[in-house]
């Protein structure tokens, strides 16, 4: 038979698809695919899948014909590919607000992928930090102004999971004045009278 043409590579998750197109023999038995060297398969379609790969590692892949004779085709030209991991982390699980003064602090339950890298924090629809930690301080904050915040996990091949639900939490002042100074009494008939400094706040 004739070389198989167009022989193309598709990089997946822990495995390789490759597809070609079809030979025109009437005799065509099926296809020989090679994986660096050695003959690995044979399949009687013009598109194959080679799983059990290791991610990030490059591998080499050619194809011959045979037909119901024998007969075998020269090789294809060698394609390289590499696959890679393409598994997004699992939602950050759990996460609740607390409202300080002025920040609202996150917290959530820890991820237990091997591979994770760190959590995107999202504000009112925008990423607006990252973290290692499965806790988060957002400072700067106006009180009694409400904000929503969500999160995703991303590890170390950029995957990012999906966002958690929405929670949203309104920071407020937390902060009590200062204790009135310099308090003194005047004795009246029958009275009392008090004067302090006034506070600053």
């Amino acid at each position: 038979p004739s070389v198989p043409q167009n022989l193309t590579t598709t990089a997946g998750d822990g495995q390789v698809t490759l597809n070609w197109t079809a030979n025109g023999e009437n005799d065509l038995a099926r296809y020989r695919v090679y994986m660096d060297g050695t003959q690995i398969d044979s399949t009687t379609s013009n598109s194959y899948t080679k799983t059990g790969l290791t991610n990030y590692t490059t591998y080499t892949f050619k194809l011959s014909a045979v037909d119901t004779s024998r007969n075998a085709s020269a090789l294809t030209s060698q394609v390289s590919v590499m696959p890679y991991d393409q598994t997004a982390p699992a939602v950050p699980q759990d996460l609740a607000a607390t409202a300080g003064d002025g920040q609202v602090t996150l917290n959530w339950t820890a991820n237990s992928e091997g591979d994770l890298a760190r959590y995107r924090v999202y504000m009112n629809g925008a990423q607006i930090d990252s973290t290692t930690n499965n806790s988060y301080t957002k400072n700067d904050l106006t009180n009694y102004t409400t904000y929503n915040f969500k999160l995703s996990a991303v590890d170390t091949s950029r995957n990012a999971s999906a966002l958690t639900s929405q929670v949203s939490v309104m920071p407020y002042d937390q902060t009590a004045p200062s204790v009135p100074q310099n308090l003194t009494t005047t004795a009246g008939d029958g009275q009392v009278t008090l004067n302090w400094t006034a506070n600053g706040e």
